[in-house]
């Protein structure tokens, strides 16, 4: 399994696609920042997400995750966990030590979960994981 650095203006047509097969509106090119990561394994493009940060605080935003739907869902399984874990890896080498996310999807939450991020509010179901 690779990590890539996502080029948005190569890379960001293929996560349309993929959030629309989810029912996911897609973000708009310019908002997402430039700390977006991409899994790379079986020679298929498997999962990606991206991370907020503002270097005044040691806090992050991670947010528009999506997997590939053309791939096994094994695969994209173990490429979401493996992902998550290596982006908050990452963060935490640049001064973060807290990861933020919202989220609804039953399935991420339940990802999220297993991964150590704990509930932080009820109404708007929000995730927090204490990485240092």
């Amino acid at each position: 399994m690779e990590i890539r650095h996502i080029s948005l203006s190569t890379d960001y047509p293929r996560y349309v696609q993929w959030w629309k097969f989810w029912r996911f509106p897609p973000p708009p090119q310019e908002c997402l920042p430039a700390f977006g990561r991409e899994l790379f394994a079986l020679n298929d493009h498997i999962c990606a997400a991206w991370i907020y940060h503002d270097k005044t605080a040691p806090i992050a935003w991670l947010e528009w995750i999506v997997s590939n739907p053309h791939v096994e869902r094994e695969v994209r399984n173990v490429g979401l966990d493996h992902l998550i874990d290596c982006m908050c890896d990452e963060a935490k080498t640049i001064g973060v030590n807290v990861i933020f996310t919202s989220v609804k999807n039953a399935a991420l939450i339940n990802r999220l979960e297993k991964l150590d991020f704990k509930k932080g509010d009820d109404g708007v179901t929000q995730y927090v994981r204490r990485i240092a």
